[in-house]
């Protein structure tokens, strides 16, 4: 669940702009003058955000070791040499003569 916006007033928001502009990854902000909300600053792309944050958590959890690295590296020359099928088993559309 979204929590509300924080309210803040235009002058604040004026004079700490390269604050909230960190700060509007996470957090929306209603500006207001004499009280009265005159705006909203939002993160439009804010969903976005989130699912790569969660993708990138979950890719850095994964272990490749060196021995895995060298053995990608290795399978990677073979396939492009045309010394081992691509994945499938068929071959590469490139390496038809």
């Amino acid at each position: 669940m979204a929590l509300p916006p924080v309210r803040i007033s235009a002058s604040e928001f004026r004079q700490n702009f390269g604050k909230y502009m960190k700060d509007v990854a996470h957090t929306d902000f209603e500006v207001t003058r004499n009280g009265r909300v005159v705006g909203l600053w939002t993160n439009p792309h804010r969903d976005q955000m989130k699912l790569v944050d969660e993708l990138s958590g979950a890719i850095s959890k994964v272990a490749i070791t060196d021995e895995d690295t060298e053995r990608l590296r290795e399978e990677r020359i073979l396939r492009r040499a045309g010394l081992i099928p691509h994945h499938g088993g068929e071959e590469h559309p490139v390496s038809k003569g």
